[in-house]
């Protein structure tokens, strides 16, 4: 009698199918294709750059640098700037590119501007970081007073108040708060001092996010000096960024620079070596190891 051995065969050929589909039917659907099988990496969230204060409709440029994408997919991007206004995905823009977008407010108010990425699978960033901007509504008026931070944009001088009147303002006297005024004013501004006229704005620097922003400033005054004292190896050197500067070592030398509206410098240099310029020539008296002279001088420091 035969035996039936067909069911062993099958069993047989249904093993080797099955070898076969683990074995070479990934090399052969192409595994190594990765989008296959995973969705794309995100983009790298963006990081805004651009001024933090501005006036009423007037267009202002934001820039994100150059943006970057692992997966090195074109890139969409995304703006909210603050208003409520709608925003709409902007691109396409190539990885490695950098990507500036423009605005402006017609009202004014303290914005909070941010701005996403995603790639042509859609796979979106995170949110940059919130950019805030102060948008100023400026109004022709007086001010006067002291400050202590300046700062200036490409169209704006910012400063912070110590006690500054502005006319016309909701609040005559100022303390603290921070005063923006139009690079068309005409105006003086010494160490701790400003007085003008032209386009200005109060904002309440305790509301406003953009008021962090302001930081310490170099000012350059000039000034009428006063040397007086004991010194050695005088001599007198050019500046690697230009003027004239007396150079000596002080044993004890008192320094007193006066510029207008009590703007004054005084320092007390005793064993040291000090640098300072001039920009009329020294007059009064020079010896071998004193002098008491006046000129001319260009002072800075932290305003």
């Amino acid at each position: 009698m035969r035996k039936n051995h067909g069911g062993k065969k099958g069993c047989s050929i249904g093993i080797l199918l099955l070898f076969f589909g683990v074995i070479f039917l990934p090399s052969i659907t192409g595994s190594d294709d990765q989008s296959a099988y995973c969705v794309g990496l995100p983009p790298n969230p963006p990081t805004i750059t651009g001024p933090h204060y501005g006036k009423t409709n007037t267009t202002y440029t934001f820039s994100l640098g150059v943006i970057t994408n692992p997966d090195e997919d074109l890139l969409y991007g995304l703006w909210e700037w603050g208003d409520g206004s709608p925003g709409n995905w902007l691109g396409p823009y190539i990885s490695g590119q950098s990507i500036d977008a423009i605005y402006s407010w017609s009202k004014p108010g303290n914005y909070t501007i941010r701005v996403k990425l995603k790639d042509t699978m859609d796979v979106e960033s995170d949110w940059s970081a919130p950019f805030y901007i102060e948008i100023v509504e400026l109004r022709p008026g007086l001010f006067l007073g002291s400050y202590k931070n300046f700062i200036g944009t490409d169209d704006l001088w910012v400063l912070q108040a110590r006690f500054c009147i502005v006319v016309p303002s909701n609040s005559i006297v100022n303390r603290g708060d921070t005063i923006v005024i139009s690079k068309d004013s005409r105006f003086y501004r010494g160490l701790r001092f400003i007085v003008g006229t032209g386009g200005v704005a109060v904002v309440d620097s305790v509301n406003s996010d953009a008021a962090l922003q302001i930081q310490p400033a170099i000012s350059f005054v000039s000034a009428l000096a006063f040397l007086r004292g004991r010194m050695s190896n005088l001599s007198y050197e050019n500046g690697a960024y230009g003027g004239t500067f007396m150079v000596f070592h002080a044993e004890d030398v008192h320094f007193t620079a006066l510029a207008l509206f009590g703007c004054s410098v005084f320092d007390h240099f005793v064993d040291k070596d000090v640098s300072i310029r001039y920009d009329s020539p020294p007059f009064g008296y020079i010896g071998a190891r004193s002098f008491f002279i006046m000129f001319k001088t260009t002072v800075n420091g932290p305003i």
